[in-house]
């Protein structure tokens, strides 16, 4: 049990040559894209109907 939750969890950050914080970054900038396109999208229908 030990073994594989070294190797699933501590070895992908001993790998990656990025900070913690820059990986999180890097993880939810898609994210965060995909919020600002739906918030415009939004934003168009919003001003359409007026």
């Amino acid at each position: 049990m030990t073994e594989v939750k070294r190797i699933g969890w501590i070895t992908p950050w001993r790998i990656s040559k990025w900070p913690p914080r820059e990986w999180a970054k890097a993880c939810s900038a898609p994210r965060l894209a995909l919020l600002k396109a739906m918030e415009a999208e939004i934003e168009a229908m919003l001003s359409f109907s007026r």
